[in-house]
């Protein structure tokens, strides 16, 4: 993905890691958008999803290994 894209997508949606499912969605949002099958994919169908499961869009967006997620995350999302 273009430097340019990235910026502009964390810009507009979230921030996100390298290597993370995120990215991929974000690819996929720009491969979306330029062959004109849906002109703003995350922002109809990934976000509402995400925005309705915190948990899920940290780990989506900034993948972690097992006992290194934050604390304040986990609590968060079950309440």
């Amino acid at each position: 993905m273009q430097k340019n894209t990235k910026r502009r997508i964390q810009r507009t949606y979230q921030t996100f890691d390298k290597h993370s499912v995120y990215q991929i969605l974000a690819a996929l949002h720009d491969l979306a958008s330029r062959s004109g099958l849906c002109e703003d994919w995350l922002g109809t169908v990934i976000e509402p999803l995400l925005q309705a499961n915190p948990l899920l869009a940290y780990g989506i967006a900034t993948p972690k290994k097992y006992g290194e997620m934050p604390r304040e995350v986990l609590i968060d999302a079950h309440w």
